[in-house]
């Protein structure tokens, strides 16, 4: 999967999108810039074509919060907070549990949408710092 997020594409499609790139963004490592071109250029466009359609077509994320891979619930979890805060909310806390590149943005994920609940770092990972 290579083209862009279409409009015209239908929900199925933006949530294969965002599967698809989820998987390919654990080839960037720790490299941020080529992570933000695959956020910018697909992650972000499906997330607001999604919201736009409303509640149920950004539920069509949740089945994505069973993946096996932690970057595909990492990304669903972070674009579908809304549809399922609670659900979303306890994958993002699973994922920090692991101080690592996936435990690290899941835990700025909840910061940026929920920052009343993100504990603070030095709480989820004092021992291994």
């Amino acid at each position: 999967m290579t083209s862009l997020p279409q409009p015209n594409w239908s929900d199925d499609q933006i949530v294969e999108c965002v599967r698809h790139w989820s998987l390919g963004s654990t080839k960037c490592g720790l490299d941020g810039h080529r992570y933000n071109k695959i956020n910018f250029k697909y992650f972000v466009p499906c997330a607001e074509m999604l919201k736009t359609r409303g509640p149920s077509s950004l539920a069509k994320l949740l089945p994505l919060l069973d993946d096996e891979s932690p970057d595909v619930r990492l990304t669903a979890a972070s674009i579908a907070y809304e549809a399922d805060t609670v659900r979303c909310r306890n994958v993002l806390l699973d994922l920090m549990k692991t101080p690592d590149r996936v435990g690290v943005v899941a835990w700025g994920s909840l910061a940026a949408l929920d920052p009343k609940n993100a504990p603070k770092p030095t709480e989820l990972w004092s021992d291994r710092l």
